[in-house]
């Protein structure tokens, strides 16, 4: 199944809006999380890391990544404030031809 990705697709409010990506998660829809600080609790580097909303509720999310060495896995479960910390901001995915390429 093909996704398409355009700039109208991403999920961005206020201050990296962490609520409206949520109601997009909550209704199944596949969400791309790009993080622009690295994510070690004291890191403050720019990285620019994409990784898959894994789970999330109203204070925390988790998220799926590939590493660099080729494995992957799921993270522990971040603090809803780390999705402002890290900057991070999600991008949603349609279904090509589900609703005519249009955002979701």
């Amino acid at each position: 199944m093909l996704h398409e990705l355009t700039a109208d697709n991403a999920i961005l409010g206020d201050e990296w809006d962490f609520s409206k990506v949520l109601v997009h998660f909550r209704a199944k829809s596949p969400v791309i999380v790009f993080s622009h600080v690295a994510f070690g609790d004291n890191e403050t580097n720019e990285l620019n890391h994409s990784s898959v909303l894994h789970d999330a509720d109203d204070d925390s999310f988790q998220l799926w990544t590939a590493f660099q060495n080729g494995e992957d896995g799921v993270f522990q479960p971040f603090p809803k404030q780390k999705w402002i910390d890290k900057k991070c901001h999600g991008i949603l995915l349609s279904q090509s031809g589900s609703n005519g390429g249009q955002p979701v």
